[in-house]
């Protein structure tokens, strides 16, 4: 199979925003588009790209101690993308056939990870503290995936990771960002394990508030 990568766009521009909660996105999403042509007659069938969360880290922390975790409804890994297209991430990388020696398909995955975390958290003696940090660690797989076999075709990897503070010390200002880093798709090569089964990361997940006693404001 000849795979050709047509557009390979990392996610930009990112945009926090304060208030009762810290909202942080990407004007740019990460963007992949490729194309797969049967060279062979074992290359027929259908494909389309799937991807898996491999490790993810969403933690809000808050003053005297408290923090407010946001985890997948299983795994880390596990599936990803729209839940009514399982296993493929959206419609746009739903899979397609290749009919015949020579068929070409496009397929496209978007992604436009969007946090939001309670700026402030109700400690154990019931006071309310500010938050002082929100640190974001993702990283994924995608895989040019034919169900029929299992087989990973061609696979890619691709993370992403920023920090967020408090501006002069206030919870309702843009944050700053002290660190923002995203790679583009590079090969993963050996292709690795992954997850083509629900639930899947967009699901509504875990919301885990630590040490004990600390809760969400009311």
């Amino acid at each position: 199979m000849l795979v050709k990568i047509v557009l390979n766009q990392k996610q930009a521009q990112i945009y926090p925003k304060g208030g009762i909660s810290w909202d942080c996105g990407y004007d740019t999403p990460q963007k992949f588009t490729i194309t797969a042509t049967a060279q062979t007659s074992a290359d027929l069938g259908y494909y389309g790209l799937t991807q898996t969360l491999q490790t993810s880290t969403r933690v809000a922390s808050y003053k005297t101690g408290g923090s407010y975790t946001i985890l997948p409804p299983v795994g880390p890994p596990c599936l990803d993308g729209d839940d009514t297209m399982i296993p493929w991430y959206n419609a746009a990388s739903k899979a397609q056939e290749l009919k015949s020696i020579g068929d070409s398909i496009t397929l496209t995955l978007e992604d436009g990870p969007f946090v939001t975390v309670p700026s402030q958290g109700i400690d154990p003696s019931k006071n309310r503290q500010d938050i002082t940090q929100l640190e974001v660690n993702e990283s994924f797989l995608v895989t040019l995936y034919k169900e029929q076999g299992a087989v990973k075709a061609q696979q890619w990897k691709w993370s992403y990771n920023y920090t967020l503070v408090p501006t002069n010390g206030s919870i309702y200002s843009k944050p700053t960002v002290t660190a923002n880093n995203t790679t583009a798709m590079t090969d993963s090569n050996p292709p690795q394990n992954i997850v083509v089964t629900g639930p899947v990361a967009t699901d509504p997940g875990k919301q885990i508030w630590a040490p004990a006693g600390w809760e969400a404001p009311p």
